[in-house]
């Protein structure tokens, strides 16, 4: 199962018009983790609109069954994000994004910005289950599927991953 390290763990309702300023950060040897300031994991009935959230989410961790779902508002999505803005910096291992670490289902990004750096790096391990995890990097999301949709985003900053042969 995930661990949610956020504001609020799991969301299956709304969260409207919150400003979140700070950092999260992580170390250790973890796996399987929903990393984010404002929601770790957010269901797919779960809405997050008109919200900002600013700081640093920094999850460096010693994977070695799962990486990290990075991001500054979510760590995993499977709802909708929306009208919402992200600014800071993001480092995590596996599926990193500036708003949202990783998008599941039918998840929506609708009118969002950020502005900083994601960095994904590539996990600390040799084990065949992370090497083919790898690391994932991304403005807005890290990682998402065909089924879910982004529309009228924006991304100011730089996009990083330590790693070439993945991702």
């Amino acid at each position: 199962s995930n661990l949610n390290y956020s504001l609020f763990g799991s969301v299956s309702g709304t969260i409207d018009s919150l400003n979140v300023n700070g950092n999260v950060t992580l170390s250790g040897t973890l796996n399987n983790m929903n990393v984010a300031l404002i929601c770790g994991s957010l269901t797919s009935t779960g809405v997050i609109e008109y919200c900002n959230a600013s700081g640093n989410v920094n999850s460096t961790v010693n994977a070695s069954m799962g990486g990290s779902d990075a991001g500054l508002i979510v760590g995993e999505s499977a709802g909708i994000v929306r009208y919402s803005t992200g600014s800071g910096n993001v480092v995590g291992v596996g599926y990193v994004g500036g708003l949202i670490g990783q998008m599941t289902g039918d998840a929506s990004v609708l009118a969002c910005s950020f502005t900083g750096s994601v960095t994904a790096n590539y996990p600390n391990t040799t084990t065949s289950q992370m090497a083919q995890y790898g690391n994932f990097a991304g403005g807005i999301c890290g990682n998402a599927p065909s089924s879910t949709n982004f529309s009228f985003c924006t991304v100011n900053g730089s996009i990083n991953r330590d790693n070439t042969n993945d991702g």
